[in-house]
């Protein structure tokens, strides 16, 4: 039955990227778009399971570069971000004792229910549109745990009228795993996500200022791997990012640096009572280039 259920929404968020294709096709070209690649660094982070010589959680730093895209055509927007996380000895790759390298890839398509009916019906108080979400999730890392997540998304996306934006979605999130540990896929139950997103900018004593981020809520999800349930995880990620571009003669929105915060609670559902490694609590510095 989750076999078919995954096939049903792969084949449901399938068309409606190619739905989103050939609008964009359609409309010949992207009518904005953003490419940036930014490297960020953190001494903190955490794993679950990952843990020193006392069974307390490991310190865990990590070199991060992420590539990311965005663009904008007639009916709605397109969304990727890759990232590759290389940790450094405290959380090993398989057999080994450099640190393990993951990659960790995201894609959303948003359709504008305005653009698609040619209205502002959907521009209610706050909001300045509503959309249709749909999207996944995929990663590898290679640890003992050797995860292979597969997640899908669909659901609204409320927009709201601020300076640079700020989305926040309700999404029913599905997702298939591996435990390496174990030696067998988990299926996971479906349930809940809330989704947000943000990037408002700002000028802080005359310097050009971009508060930026997402966070993340997702609902218990079943059993995992090893018979445990899984508990309601939430994963925030804010940032202030300075345009220093323009400080020194570029064009604006060209050269950011910043810093940032993640803090992650039960992270991967584990609970972080009894899992050392599944409350992080990390500040990390950041720089990006646009193109």
């Amino acid at each position: 039955m989750k076999h078919k259920l995954f096939r049903s929404l792969s084949r449901l968020l399938l068309g409606t990227a190619a739905l989103g294709s050939m609008w964009t096709t359609q409309a010949h070209a992207f009518d904005w778009s953003d490419t940036s690649i930014h490297y960020w660094y953190g001494s903190t982070f955490r794993e679950p399971g990952v843990t020193d010589s006392n069974g307390k959680a490991s310190d865990i730093g990590k070199n991060i570069v992420t590539f990311n895209h965005v663009d904008g055509y007639k009916y709605g927007t397109n969304f990727f971000n890759i990232d590759v996380l290389m940790s450094n000895s405290k959380d090993p790759s398989n057999n080994g004792t450099s640190g393990a390298q993951e990659v960790y890839a995201l894609y959303r398509h948003n359709l504008s229910l305005n653009a698609v009916t040619g209205t502002k019906n959907f521009a209610l108080g706050p909001l300045r549109d509503i959309s249709i979400e749909a999207g996944f999730d995929l990663n590898t890392k290679n640890t003992t745990f050797a995860p292979r997540k597969r997640m899908l998304v669909f659901g609204p996306n409320f927009q709201f009228d601020v300076p640079g934006f700020w989305n926040v979605a309700l999404l029913y999130h599905y997702e298939n795993n591996y435990n390496g540990i174990v030696g067998q896929s988990v299926h996971f139950r479906g349930t809940g996500m809330l989704e947000s997103a943000w990037a408002i900018p700002f000028n802080l004593g005359g310097v050009p200022v971009s508060f930026e981020g997402f966070a993340d809520v997702v609902a218990p999800k079943g059993k995992d791997g090893f018979g445990e349930s899984t508990k309601t995880e939430i994963l925030f990620h804010p940032k202030l990012m300075v345009d220093v571009g323009s400080m020194i003669g570029m064009k604006k929105n060209v050269l950011q640096a910043g810093v940032g915060w993640e803090y992650w609670y039960n992270k991967f559902g584990n609970n972080h009572h009894t899992v050392p490694g599944a409350l992080a609590n990390t500040l990390f510095v950041e720089a990006a280039v646009h193109f």
